[in-house]
């Protein structure tokens, strides 16, 4: 892969975070040149390639906005532009204050007044009695946020004692690196199993909310206690009875609406573990390891399709290897071989691989093969 198919894939997959001003028709100058985004080091900085040389030992060069604009677009923008889009980098990008919700009211507070999700509501919008995310206030577990000019931007369930934080919401390219300052580090639900939260009877189960950092809870007769044999992945804001089949991937017991049995694997696994270890082929529409996947040309454009799919219904290149379809206008001679992949256009975002480690939610849906 070239240093500029490497760039291109981080800042269309979501590795990189756009600039403000991505968009803007006058940023085409530059944008597969030197592929500037916002820098993961220091957010309040653009990142880019400078150069081919550094490009191919994956260096990026950091850079104020304000000099950035004013070296590579100075000459059709005005300064007056230029403090206005330096402005907006500021608003999307500044520096965020790390703050952690820990008591019950904090906890529902920060739920309803920072990024949008299935738990990001009134009160009034569950089944429970009182906000579902007030359980976590049992003194195991709390809400890491942060804040910028007095805006929560991003939050995540932590485990402060254990330094731990699982699914993050909002601007992760914000939070993280504060995290990752205060010592936190990214874990799994396996991490978090036997942290405690509060327990609210009502009606035949639990308060509790849709878990991020697990799929079932135990009655433990003074607290609820994460994993177990009571369903904690409800948007109601309550626990549903037992679970009846184990995922032969986590061990953890499952209904079965939310397993699904996977021919290359031979194993039935949850919804969760297919979306965190595999990826949908693209062709045939079946689940596979990220390994088993190979690169297309399909219809004009770069694809991952299983490894099966790949040499049953396209055509290796006999110089590169790399796959096409009938319509590839290369495949006679593919010489140079760096024609055989399609060019990026001026918004066109290539399509992702559902589940698996990329996560695209604007990929389309395309025909199964039949």
């Amino acid at each position: 892969m070239s240093w500029k198919d490497r760039e291109y894939e981080r800042l269309y997959y979501g590795t990189y975070k756009r600039l403000a001003w991505h968009r803007e028709h006058w940023a085409l100058e530059f944008r597969h040149e030197h592929y500037p985004h916002v820098s993961q080091v220091n957010p309040t900085l653009v990142a880019y390639t400078s150069s081919p040389k550094k490009g191919e030992k994956d260096i990026q060069t950091p850079m104020k906005p304000g000099r950035y604009l004013t070296k590579y677009h100075g000459h059709v923008l005005s300064q007056g532009i230029i403090q206005y889009w330096c402005g907006r980098h500021a608003e999307e990008n500044g520096e965020v204050e790390l703050k952690f919700a820990t008591t019950p009211d904090e906890i529902e507070a920060v739920y309803i007044n920072g990024p949008h999700s299935c738990m990001a509501h009134d009160a009034d919008g569950f089944s429970s009695p009182g906000h579902p995310t007030r359980v976590y206030g049992a003194g195991d577990l709390g809400i890491a946020y942060g804040t910028r000019r007095n805006k929560i931007v991003a939050r995540t369930v932590c485990w402060p004692a254990r330094k731990i934080y699982s699914v993050i919401y909002g601007d992760k390219n914000a939070i993280t690196p504060a995290l990752e300052r205060a010592g936190f580090s990214r874990e799994y639900s396996s991490a978090f199993q036997g942290a405690r939260l509060l327990r609210i009877p009502y009606e035949n189960g639990f308060v509790c909310p849709y878990l991020d950092c697990g799929s079932s809870v135990t009655d433990g007769g003074e607290y609820l206690t994460i994993g177990g044999d009571l369903v904690a992945q409800e948007t109601d804001g309550l626990t549903r009875g037992a679970f009846g089949t184990p995922c032969d991937r986590c061990e953890e017991p499952h209904d079965e609406e939310s397993l699904t049995y996977l021919e290359s694997e031979e194993q039935t696994w949850c919804n969760n573990c297919i979306h965190r270890y595999m990826t949908r082929c693209r062709y045939c529409a079946e689940y596979h390891r990220d390994t088993e996947f190979r690169e297309v040309t399909w219809g004009g454009r770069s694809r991952y399709v299983c490894a099966g799919c790949a040499e049953e219904n396209f055509t290796a290149c006999s110089v590169c290897g790399r796959f096409h379809d009938d319509d590839c206008a290369h495949c006679a001679d593919c010489s140079p071989c760096a024609e055989c992949l399609p060019k990026p256009e001026d918004e066109e975002v290539p399509i992702g691989l559902e589940g698996g480690t990329i996560d695209d939610p604007s990929q389309e849906e395309m025909p199964i093969a039949a």
